[in-house]
């Protein structure tokens, strides 16, 4: 059985075009590192070691274009593929096309299809489908202008503003956490001015956040919790 890994390398951190050198908030670091891209580099040799040590000789494929990862299932018709790939070039947005990809050519991968993968990415959308299906998530509204704030009610104080469509954490910091109107249009015009997709204003939850995996048989039953 061929065994493929398709992964994304970390992207290059260009200082005067990463939203961090642009904040203003106490806490952005001299030195840019995506601990979240690094951890996935770690995350694919675990995935490798692991089938090596179960005898099998897998092949890795690092997505910089989509052509190159085209090429690579055409040469290498890999019969499953783990999917660590959460951008291309340095765009989530893409992340669901590497997903459509693998269906195109008919391989079985790990995670999520690409219209989940799609519809995750942005968090207004995924927001409606979990109230529509009667799951408690935190009352927010997206803004897609700081010129619309004005004339939007928001909820109750504390907040968060987030980058409305970007993967994980990206675009969140201390500063995006706001306790009254004044740091909330400034964050949100941050936000917009450096993510052109707009902000989610949401309500601020304290406690801990917690990633939760979720194994599904080929019937599509959740393994429970």
């Amino acid at each position: 059985m061929s065994i493929a890994i398709v992964y994304n390398e970390p992207e290059p951190v260009v200082l005067g075009r990463h939203w961090l050198t642009r904040s203003q908030s106490p806490d952005s670091p001299p030195v840019l590192e995506d601990r979240a891209e690094a951890g996935v580099v770690a995350q694919v040799e675990e995935i490798r070691a692991t089938l090596v040590e179960l005898g099998m000789r897998p092949k890795l494929c690092s997505v910089r274009r989509g052509a190159d990862l085209a090429e690579f299932l055409v040469r290498e018709r890999p019969d499953a593929i783990f999917n660590c790939c959460e951008s291309v070039g340095g765009g989530a947005a893409l992340e669901m096309s590497v997903a459509a990809l693998f269906d195109l050519f008919g391989i079985a991968y790990t995670g999520s299809p690409a219209l989940t993968l799609g519809i995750a990415l942005d968090k207004s959308l995924a927001k409606a489908l979990f109230q529509a299906a009667g799951v408690s998530t935190p009352a927010a509204v997206a803004i897609r202008t700081v010129d619309e704030l004005e004339s939007t009610a928001t909820p109750a104080f504390p907040l968060i503003v987030k980058p409305l469509a970007e993967d994980a954490s990206t675009g969140i910091e201390t500063a995006s956490v706001v306790l009254d109107r004044t740091a909330l249009t400034e964050r949100v015009r941050f936000v917009c001015n450096a993510f052109p997709q707009g902000a989610l204003v949401e309500q601020f939850i304290v406690g801990r956040e917690q990633n939760v995996s979720l194994l599904a048989n080929s019937w599509g039953v959740l393994v429970p919790l």
